[in-house]
């Protein structure tokens, strides 16, 4: 079978099951599982949350991507991809246990929605004068992953996702890139999320359509590259995002692009503005930009550890009981 009739007939059997135990398959950790274990939090005791202090470590060396990693990939349920553009990956680290609570990643936020646009306030009219000031000014949390027994058991997630409007993290991507961000986007891996309910920093606007990229196997990629490259080499598809590659392809083969990009799974779409001004900042209407929506780690920390941690546990305790 040639290569050009091998992808067709993968295009038929794709699926975000398929990539999801595709992707646990090939990943290989550095360590023994008793490495990593050895380096995360895994108390149930809210006394130990009493005392934790965060700290946001920027990943930059291999050992810190090794940690990263395994986190991603064996505590998170979402399908692992390569995002292209901007990215920063953070390690939530307590400084008082010397242990890791989770992992978060900003990157690019190429989210085509309705209900995106609708939330900003953007006009179609000049939806290309501000596409890339848009799109530099705003990221996607598309990962968002606290270890366990932590997340279930104190509400660690919905820490995380307050972290994504930090202080300490808007600095860190801003001496990395040179923008602000006025805006954060992130997804639910299924419908609504519980791990994003009822955060001021996020409001629910809709829901996806189920189309996207997430649910396509590197496997299936490296096909669809080396086809691009043998026959169309001007494309230059290896300076082009997933999205745009495949979307390519399907134009060349002359298939509805919804085979492809269509995978079913409506998840919910979050918004949040990181300040009182951010909207028109992003809109180009006011050029000076406030962030007074952000805090720091450790205010964050504290309001946390009340408001969601010590119920959580008191919860749990009295269905325990």
């Amino acid at each position: 079978m040639d290569l050009k009739n091998e992808i067709l007939q993968e295009i038929e059997q794709l699926s975000v099951k398929k990539h999801k135990e595709e992707t646990k398959a090939t990943y290989c950790p550095r360590n023994d599982p008793s490495f990593y274990s050895n380096l995360l939090w895994n108390s149930s005791s809210y006394d130990d949350v009493e005392q934790i202090q965060l700290e946001l470590i920027h990943v930059e060396n291999e050992d810190q991507r090794d940690l990263f990693n395994f986190i991603r990939h064996n505590i998170s349920s979402m399908p692992q991809c390569e995002t292209p553009g901007r990215v920063l990956s953070v390690l939530i680290h307590d400084k008082y246990s010397k242990r890791f609570l989770g992992i978060i990643q900003l990157t690019t936020d190429l989210l085509k929605s309705q209900f995106k646009d609708d939330f900003i306030g953007l006009d179609e009219k000049k939806r290309g004068q501000l596409k890339q000031y848009i799109r530099n000014h705003s990221a996607n949390l598309s990962i968002c992953v606290p270890v366990q027994p932590f997340g279930f058991d104190f509400c660690g997630g919905k820490l995380l996702a307050m972290l994504a409007f930090s202080l300490e993290l808007h600095q860190m991507y801003e001496m990395r890139y040179l923008n602000s961000l006025a805006l954060i986007t992130t997804t639910s891996i299924h419908g609504k999320s519980v791990q994003y309910d009822r955060l001021k920093q996020l409001k629910f606007i809709g829901y996806t359509q189920g189309y996207g990229t997430s649910h396509i196997p590197m496997s299936f990629m490296n096909k669809v590259y080396r086809f691009l490259e043998e026959n169309y080499p001007k494309f230059n598809v290896r300076k082009q995002s997933k999205w745009q590659s495949l979307r390519f392809l399907a134009q060349q083969l002359h298939i509805d692009s919804n085979q492809l990009f269509y995978h079913g799974d409506q998840r919910g779409i979050y918004c949040g503005w990181t300040g009182s001004n951010a909207r028109d900042f992003l809109l180009k209407k006011n050029a000076n930009y406030d962030r007074d929506k952000l805090q720091s780690v450790e205010t964050i920390t504290q309001f946390w550890k009340e408001r969601w941690a010590k119920q959580r546990a008191a919860h749990l305790k009295k269905q325990n009981t």
